[in-house]
């Protein structure tokens, strides 16, 4: 579900989904990592209809979330 967004809007540069290995102890199961082109891209992956049904799937079955957003 997470990868399916990789190119639901124009800027987006890079999205990747990484999982815990099996076996190794982790804080985190589940981390995405995404860059954009600018802020305007990012706002418009915000808003998109299937990321805001992912973010209502992801908070039904999520223990906890942690967000890092920032600009280079």
């Amino acid at each position: 579900k997470l990868e399916a967004c990789r190119d639901i809007v124009p800027g987006i540069l890079h999205l990747e989904v990484g999982v815990t290995s099996e076996g190794l102890d982790s804080t985190h199961h589940v981390v995405l990592i995404s860059d954009f082109e600018n802020k305007a891209a990012l706002d418009a992956y915000q808003v998109h209809p299937t990321h805001l049904a992912l973010k209502s799937f992801v908070s039904a079955v999520r223990e906890a979330r942690e967000c890092v957003d920032f600009e280079v």
